[in-house]
């Protein structure tokens, strides 16, 4: 399958009123169909963001002026945010239900989005995960959606290159992946502090922004990257990370975490972090959070991970696989040569496409 190319318009014409055309392939959006989102390249250069169902079939896409990363789904799931890659600058809304790009905006001029956020539980407030590249200070941008994302303040998230944030299940808490490298936009390539890089994991209150709790890797992990958080059933946080030490060191890429206690870190002599290439791409729950799965693109592994019994389930060969969300007791994937798995099993190939990094579900 391919999707027709669209000409590409600059985000300041987004941004100035001018709709970017989109393709309608199929028919109205149902709430009993499982719909994902995700952004594509093609082969001439071209940016797409694309709702499908789980067959592969496009429900629309609209236009990009740039990579995108993630996507933020509001409550009512009538409105998609995706955000651009590090360090870009800026957002797509899209309108789910009229299948129409509504506009796009920028974050401020001294910020960059890190790709991920997600809309508070009454779709009021929309929180994106950024840097303060001048001060190398991680923060949060808060967005009014009433007020056309007009950015009405931020958090500081206690840590240095946040990338994945979330919304606990309790509505009320902040869970914050703090990277800990970090990073200037004149030097996109670089990464400035890995010898004294430290990784964290931030817990803020929604409203104050206060520090519920944090906790640190060990020192002996201090080059661990922790990028990607999901919630399970029981409310830990399971995170995947990415190493920037020694390529054979054998560290503990997966783990998980709960309120004032230590992490534990999951990790067994058969599945070496080297064999993962030292790299977590994306991390999500199934739909019940019974099951954790952590892609690792670069070994061409998704890892599947019982979050009760604390052990690898399932362990699939799927090559480039990176975008992973919940299908059913299962997940949906993604890969870097346009294909789309239901559980173990291609459903759709996007010929001469790349899915990017994360795929985010709508419905299902």
């Amino acid at each position: 399958m391919v999707i027709n190319a669209l000409r590409r318009r600059s985000f300041l014409a987004a941004a100035a009123g001018f709709a970017v055309p989109f393709t309608t392939h199929s028919r109205t959006i149902e709430k009993n169909l499982f719909l994902y989102i995700s952004s594509l390249k093609q082969v001439d250069g071209n940016h797409l963001a694309v709702v499908i169902d789980a067959s592969g079939s496009v429900q629309f896409q609209a236009n990009l002026p740039d990579r995108g990363h993630d996507t933020a789904i509001d409550p009512d799931r009538r409105t998609a945010v995706i955000f651009a890659r590090r360090p870009g600058r800026f957002a797509l809304v899209l309108d789910l239900k009229k299948q129409q790009q509504d506009f796009a905006f920028e974050t401020a001029i001294n910020r960059h989005f890190y790709g991920h956020g997600f809309f508070s539980s009454d779709g009021r407030l929309l929180f994106a995960s950024e840097n303060d590249f001048e001060n190398d200070l991680g923060v949060i941008g808060i967005y009014s959606v009433q007020n056309k994302y007009h950015r009405i303040g931020e958090f500081e998230t206690k840590g240095i290159g946040p990338h994945q944030i979330l919304l606990k299940s309790d509505k009320n808490t902040i869970v914050v992946a703090n990277g800990g490298i970090a990073t200037h936009p004149d030097y996109p390539d670089r990464k400035l502090n890995l010898a004294s890089m430290q990784s964290s994991i931030s817990y803020l209150d929604i409203n104050s922004g206060d520090l519920i709790d944090q906790v640190f890797l060990p020192k002996s992990l201090h080059k661990l990257s922790i990028r990607h958080i999901a919630e399970a059933v029981d409310g830990a946080i399971w995170f995947g990370g990415q190493y920037e030490g020694y390529t054979k060191e054998n560290v503990p890429l997966v783990g998980r975490h709960k309120f004032y206690k230590k992490i534990d870190f999951l990790q067994t002599e058969t599945l070496r972090s080297y064999e993962l290439k030292q790299y977590v791409g994306s991390v999500s729950t199934n739909k019940d959070g019974s099951f954790i799965a952590t892609s690792c693109p670069r070994a061409g592994l998704l890892l599947i991970w019982d979050t009760i019994k604390m052990n690898l389930n399932t362990k699939r060969w799927i090559p480039d696989v990176c975008g992973v969300a919940p299908y059913k007791s299962d997940f949906f994937t993604s890969d870097g040569f346009g294909n789309l798995w239901q559980e173990n099993a291609i459903v759709s190939k996007f010929d001469e496409s790349k899915w990017d990094n994360h795929i985010r579900s709508i419905y299902g």
